[in-house]
């Protein structure tokens, strides 16, 4: 067969590429007051710019007064070969019988097959995500497809000697390819590739009975794949290719008007101008940035003449919300991925659940607003009380602050009285029995998933499907019901069991291929995915994510085709993706009247990114080195940056203490001072407000937790017989048992693993306490007393300038030596071993800490003691051996002084004196997000840091 001639017509980038096209179909098929478009078939690279194409062409057709007759189709290039292929498809096999397909002959290979392809034993591979690697496989076989290439090509490539190194790992594929094609025959089924090979190897036979003209019209599909343009060239009609550059450039495109790569990559030049260019510091802050751009153009454009693109659907949610708050409309043109819809971020969190059981991803879902709204409802008793959200919440964490539970699906209580996360866990519990009953078949599975979104969001609520939220909603519900139903066709091919959170994994990944239909709404800002912007005829454009890894997209690591061997056998490789960014770009500049760059430094996880290398293609050397200067320097806000010149407004605000209620308490604990002595304003948040950091993500005691279950334990040693006890075994064996018994009482039989390691790390701690306690006592010391405490309702009073307030705190132990003097011990369990000085006072001399002064206070005025006491620390680290007491060898003057800066901090709360607060720093301050050096404020300050 002759090759089919494909004229190529290039339309420059004065106008933007749609508009463009319009013109010449409406030029060259208008014939008197009629454009007859009927006989063409228009191939487009993304769907959009089908319908946009659409829409401009009744535009034009409206404003010119002709009758139009539309095109018999405009269809992407996904579908071109089935549109051009003799045949009917109804055998071709899905993708959910096609993964059917692939699990059945996975499941019969042989170890040694196993252990070639995957290098993993037998057993690794039967517990491994069958059906992800038939998917992946899948994938493969597509790819392969796309290049008009099968496993079996591959193979034959390696045999052949063309490349330096060999993968015998394909010719085991092209076997499994083999029995997998085999499969589908036995159910009378289709593989597409298959298909598509038959016809051009076997039968070449083409389309010739189509019901239009047959002239097909390529619309900018710059980056057409092997099979296409091998259809194309046996096409017996004629096809005419319409580019996207000035003829100039032409010796960049092939034949067909894709991109020739090298031409583009060795061209690589782009005139981006420095102020198109915009850094942003994360996620957060880079759609915020965009939205003032935008907001920015709204003042001469309207809202529909504006178009935001993202490299990556993860900046979606981000951009929307911003859009939001800045009063523009917008909406995502190709619709919102299913994956970010509520129902499926339910599913997944469940999934989740299933798969790992752990307290934390119950929490997880816990907190998705649908799951909370559901267990409120079901935990309130109708006209007596409403459990509220924040309370759940709130004892939730408190629960798992309390109990640190690894597992979440243990063996209820059977006392009536649960506590309220008990409940919470209970009513869960119910919600997923269908899945947690053990049903191990995909049919069997189905029902129980539908049931659980039924009782969510179907009971009591009526969706309307001309509610743009609703219809959203009712479309991902449908999606799940008939992809479930989908999947139950891989049972066809295998009895394969599977577990409830695979079969979710399952529905989740065919899911996130789809999108919610677009709904109509006024003019509004379209965000656009990166591959649509080429074709994008708003003349002012925002992008967001310019960012190294995800444009251009590399994808150097791969279990089967790493780049290298893409390269070599003329698949998609980070070259070819690289030119096609290149010209992408180009065409932006070209045809854009505004246009804006944007990246961030950071990802949503604080992880550093990198400026995409689109963003360094200058020809002037100058200009490229003031631009990598630019991009590593600290980071001006660009949406606060005009304001903050004029009014020095800071970064970050913090608001001052609010005293107008403000009622000073009579009473203060001995561990207050140091909290005011360190920053008021923290003080102020944890004792006046008392705003405290809450989480349900510990995954082990935080270090006051660990020192009070170590402190429990020696205080029962203090108040039991043994504690005159000399034998440091006796007294160890004591403690041990009490540290098992309380750890059994408080975080039951499966507690986190790394709980498990403290508890034994605690053992440690207390046979080194042993040790010393045995020298100790034979010193001559007895223990008085353990956990002295006055209490609050007999704090000792405190005069000061402004009155007298009480103080009250716990002392550890007093000792008393056989010739009558006494000793506070304050047991320390961390590792530092600070002395009590350097605990107390800074180098200045200043007093940070009164724990020591004040207990000897208290004493003295309750009358315990009369003389002075020496004051020590007692610390129990981690290590063996015998500690030793580090003293305070303070003299009585330096007492008094630490008592007299009591006075003045007391004197100074009764005032409300909290403001401003202080540079304390602290690796473990819960305050550091209030006060910007945590998360909202850490990139700034690095950035502040690296610049100094």
């Amino acid at each position: 067969m002759e090759e089919c001639c494909v004229e190529r017509v290039f339309l420059s980038w004065e106008k933007p590429f749609l508009e463009s096209v319009a013109e010449y179909l409406f030029s060259r098929f208008t014939s008197g007051s009629t454009c007859d478009l009927q006989d063409l078939l228009l191939v487009a690279p993304v769907s959009r710019a089908a319908r946009r194409l659409e829409e401009l062409l009744v535009e034009r057709a409206d404003a010119e007064e002709l009758w139009l007759i539309p095109p018999a189709q405009i269809i992407s290039t996904g579908d071109l070969p089935e549109r051009v292929i003799h045949g009917e498809s109804g055998d071709l096999a899905g993708r959910m019988e096609r993964t059917g397909a692939w699990s059945s002959v996975l499941t019969v290979l042989s170890p040694e097959q196993q252990s070639t392809l995957f290098g993993s034993d037998s057993r690794t591979f039967q517990e491994s995500d069958l059906y992800r690697i038939a998917e992946q496989l899948d994938d493969i076989a597509a790819e392969l497809g796309g290049a008009n290439l099968s496993f079996g090509d591959v193979a034959a490539f390696f045999e052949s000697g063309k490349t330096a190194f060999f993968d015998k790992r394909w010719a085991s594929l092209a076997e499994l390819y083999a029995a997998y094609e085999r499969t589908l025959d036995e159910h009378h089924l289709t593989d597409r590739n298959r298909r598509r090979r038959e016809v051009l190897l076997e039968r070449g036979e083409l389309s010739q009975d189509m019901k239009f003209s047959k002239e097909i019209i390529l619309l900018g599909t710059v980056d057409l794949l092997p099979i296409h343009k091998e259809l194309l060239k046996r096409y017996p009609l004629k096809v005419t290719s319409l580019i996207f550059a000035p003829e100039d450039v032409k010796e960049g495109f092939d034949t067909y008007g894709g991109l020739l790569s090298e031409y583009w990559v060795k061209s690589a030049q782009c005139a981006i101008a420095d102020d198109q260019i915009l850094p942003a510091t994360n996620p957060y802050h880079q759609a915020a940035v965009v939205a003032a751009k935008v907001s920015e153009y709204g003042g001469s454009l309207a809202a529909d003449q504006i178009s935001v693109g993202v490299t990556a659907d993860q900046y979606i949610p981000y951009l929307e919300q911003q859009l939001v708050v800045h009063d523009v409309p917008c909406r995502v043109a190709g619709g919102t991925p299913f994956l970010f819809t509520p129902v499926l971020r339910l599913l997944e969190g469940i999934s989740r659940l299933l798969e790992s059981g752990s307290f934390l991803e119950f929490s997880a879902l816990v907190r998705h607003p649908d799951m909370l709204k559901y267990v409120s409802k079901k935990l309130s008793v109708p006209n007596e009380h409403y459990v509220t959200s924040r309370k759940m919440l709130r004892e939730l964490d408190a629960f798992q602050e309390q109990h640190l539970q690894s597992s979440i699906f243990q063996s209820f209580p059977e006392d009536e009285k649960l506590t309220l996360p008990e409940k919470m866990r209970s009513c869960v519990h119910d919600l997923l029995k269908g899945l947690l009953q053990g049903p191990d078949k995909i049919s069997e599975l189905r029902q129980p998933v539908l049931d659980i979104i039924k009782k969510i969001y179907g009971e009591k609520r009526e969706f309307k499907e001309n509610s743009p939220s609703d219809a959203a909603c009712i479309e991902v519900f449908r999606g799940i019901a008939d992809v479930s139903e989908e999947a139950a066709e891989m049972e066809l091919f295998s009895d394969q069991r599977i577990s409830p959170s695979q079969f979710l994994r399952i529905l989740l990944r065919e899911l996130s291929r789809r999108s919610t239909t677009p709904q109509p709404t006024g003019a509004a800002v379209e965000i656009l995915g990166w591959l649509e912007l080429a074709f994008d005829d708003a003349p002012a454009l925002v992008i967001a994510g310019m960012n190294e890894g995800q444009v251009p997209e590399s994808l150097n690591e791969d279990l089967f085709l790493p780049d290298s061997l893409r390269t070599h056998l003329g698949l998609t490789d980070n070259s070819r993706r690289f030119a096609r960014d290149i010209y992408s770009l180009k065409t932006m500049l070209n045809s854009k009247e505004k246009l804006t760059l944007c990246f961030s430094r950071h990802a949503g996880n604080g992880d550093p990114q990198q400026p995409s290398r689109l963003l360094y293609l200058e020809s002037d050397e100058d200009k490229l080195v003031g631009r990598v200067k630019r991009f590593t320097t600290p980071l001006v806000d660009y949406v606060e940056e005009e304001k903050m010149a004029k009014e020095e407004v800071p970064l970050f605000f913090i608001e001052e203490p609010d005293l107008t209620e403000y009622e000073p308490s009579p009473i203060m604990r001995v561990t207050e001072f140091r909290d005011y002595l360190h920053c008021p304003y923290r003080y102020y948040l944890k004792n006046i407000v008392r705003t405290r950091r809450a989480s349900d993500e510990l995954f082990e005691l935080d270090g006051a937790r660990y020192g009070t279950f170590i402190h429990a334990a020696l205080c029962d040693f203090g108040t039991s017989p043994l504690c005159h006890s000399t034998d440091s075994s006796d007294i160890y064996s004591f403690l041990a048992d009490r540290v098992e018994e309380r750890a059994k009482e408080e975080f039951g039989s499966k507690p986190l693993p790394a709980v498990l390691v403290q508890i034994e790390q605690m053992k440690v701690r207390l046979r080194t306490f042993a040790a010393f306690q045995e020298s100790w006592r034979a010193q001559g010391w007895e223990i008085e007393q353990v956990e002295f405490s006055p209490g609050k309702d007999n704090a000792v009073p405190l005069t000061h300038s402004e009155g007298s307030t009480g103080i009250y705190g716990t002392i550890d132990r007093i000792d008393r030596h056989r010739d009558g003097s006494f000793i506070i011990i304050d047991y320390k369990t961390g590792d530092a071993g600070r002395s009590p000085d350097k605990a107390h006072r800074d180098s200045e001399g200043d007093w940070l800490d009164l724990q020591l002064p004040l207990y000897e206070y208290l004493l003295k005025e309750k009358g315990v003691v009369e003389q002075e006491c020496q004051l020590a620390y007692l610390p129990l680290g981690a290590l063996d051996g015998t500690p030793e007491l580090l003293f305070a060898h303070w003299s009585r003057e330096e007492r008094e002084s630490a008592i007299e800066t009591a006075r003045n901090v007391a004197a100074a709360v009764k005032r409300g004196e909290f403001w401003p607060p202080s540079e304390f720093v602290s690796a473990f301050d819960d305050y550091a997000d209030i006060l910007g050096v945590g998360q909202f404020g850490a990139h700034y300050i690095l950035e502040q840091a690296a610049g100094e």
